[in-house]
């Protein structure tokens, strides 16, 4: 049942959970960033 080394699928999908959050919060902030830069040179 298992192909990748023994891991079970549980973790596996928890391990992909956590980089979707991480990706998702990453462009947030890059998102917020850039607002921020464009507010101070416009200002």
């Amino acid at each position: 049942m298992c192909a990748l080394g023994g891991i079970p699928p549980i973790q596996h999908q928890e391990i992909w959970l956590v980089y979707l959050m991480v990706l998702r919060v990453f462009r947030i902030n890059a998102r917020i960033s850039k607002n921020y830069e464009l507010r101070i040179g416009n200002g």
